[in-house]
């Protein structure tokens, strides 16, 4: 189900802000690529810094960009990863840029989580 879609310039920077709202949490993982990691990950997490709210932990997971990545090995060690960081039912996830990621986020969990997607097609389009 979509809740909601947010489209301009500038979104990015106030992506923090807005996913607050949207689907608040105690912790925020934020899950991408190697790829797209490096280029938007610092912004994102900068926009969660310039945000009002409660204190909250922001993690940065980064996985391997490309189709080999798409396996049930990558799929154990970033759910482990989040596990052993303390994200839950009660964090939510963040879907950083490309299609690997997106594909792996709504499933890692046997019961369902926030989930927030941050489109790299529309990141290098200058929409987010």
């Amino acid at each position: 189900m979509v809740a909601g879609l947010t489209l301009g310039a500038g979104v990015l920077d106030r992506a923090g802000s807005l996913v607050e709202a949207a689907a608040p949490a105690h912790r925020y993982a934020i899950i991408t690529d190697d790829r797209v990691g490096p280029l938007y990950a610092e912004r994102l997490v900068a926009s969660f810094a310039r945000a009002a709210g409660a204190a909250r932990s922001i993690e940065v997971l980064t996985i391997p960009a490309g189709e080999t990545a798409k396996t049930r090995a990558t799929w154990a060690e970033l759910t482990d990863t989040l596990l052993d960081r303390g994200v839950g039912r009660d964090s939510t996830v963040i879907a950083l840029g490309g299609l690997l990621s997106v594909t792996i986020i709504p499933h890692l969990f046997a019961r369902p989580v926030e989930f927030i997607i941050a489109s790299v097609a529309l990141l290098t389009t200058g929409m987010l």
